[in-house]
């Protein structure tokens, strides 16, 4: 399993629980493999997946991680986007 780090300030996270629903971009630094990339989006992603753990008591939110949304044509290992899913988190700042 590949670990994705996500360092997020304390406020932009609890923005982001705070209205999941609103898919708001909001700035992020990514780490994989011991490399950081600064300037990231992420945001919340979903239909009805999205509403169903916002209606609840989770915060296991799938997430759109966007490189190239502050940083135009910027990538990272050649991605420009990603999608992912929380399987564990153990504090705000991991995402396995």
């Amino acid at each position: 399993m590949t670990n994705l780090y996500v360092d997020i300030s304390d406020s932009n996270w609890q923005s982001i629980l705070a209205s999941p629903l609103e898919e708001e971009y909001h700035g992020t630094a990514i780490t994989l493999n011991g490399i950081t990339l600064d300037g990231v989006a992420i945001r919340t992603k979903g239909g009805s997946s999205l509403s169903s753990v916002a209606r609840s008591t989770s915060d296991r939110y799938s997430f759109k991680v966007d490189i190239n949304e502050y940083v135009d044509g910027q990538k990272f290992f050649g991605l420009k986007n990603s999608h992912c899913k929380i399987l564990l988190m153990t504090r705000p700042t991991c995402v396995k």
